[in-house]
């Protein structure tokens, strides 16, 4: 029985030989003719290419953009709790009020800072308004490290919340 399946092994592995080597002799034969480019096939090719490309440019603008957005709102809250622990110490004259006003100058610094970092990652008219915030916070943290108080200050903080929401409109 042995002898059986040793003969029907060879015999089977002599037929895959043969095979082989006329697929081989059969595939190195010259071809016939002229190379020619199919001109249809390569204007789709391009046109592939290039959609293809603009797709993922836009996919990583897109990306950016929600990337800034998402950090500047995420810097903006972090201000918020600061700031509002300042406000809530000169109002009552605390004592602490040199500190938190510190606390508060260093949170609007940063937020303002990651913004203009992230100012050059988005498109034009939204660059502008995070210019606006930069500014605004900015003048936020100069006016709290200098001691200004009241109006002046809520008039900051309003324009604040404009600038921010316009951008929240944006993003």
């Amino acid at each position: 029985m042995q002898r059986v399946t040793r003969g029907a092994g060879l015999v089977g592995a002599t037929g895959a030989l043969v095979v082989g080597f006329g697929l081989i002799a059969g595939c190195s034969a010259a071809v016939e003719g002229t190379p020619r480019p199919n001109d249809v096939q390569a204007e789709e090719y391009a046109a592939e290419v290039t959609s293809s490309a603009a797709a993922a440019s836009s996919s990583r603008a897109a990306a950016q953009v929600d990337q800034a957005c998402s950090t500047l709102f995420d810097q903006a809250a972090a201000a918020v709790d600061p700031y509002n622990a300042f406000i809530e110490a000169a109002n009552q004259e605390a004592p602490d009020v040199d500190e938190k006003a510190a606390v508060a100058v260093e949170a609007y610094r940063d937020a303002a800072d990651s913004a203009r970092d992230d100012a050059g990652d988005v498109p034009p008219e939204l660059a502008a308004l995070f210019d606006d915030y930069v500014s605004i916070y900015s003048d936020l943290a100069d006016a709290v490290e200098s001691g200004k108080k009241g109006d002046f200050l809520n008039v900051l903080s309003d324009r604040g919340y404009d600038v921010k929401n316009a951008i929240a409109a944006e993003c």
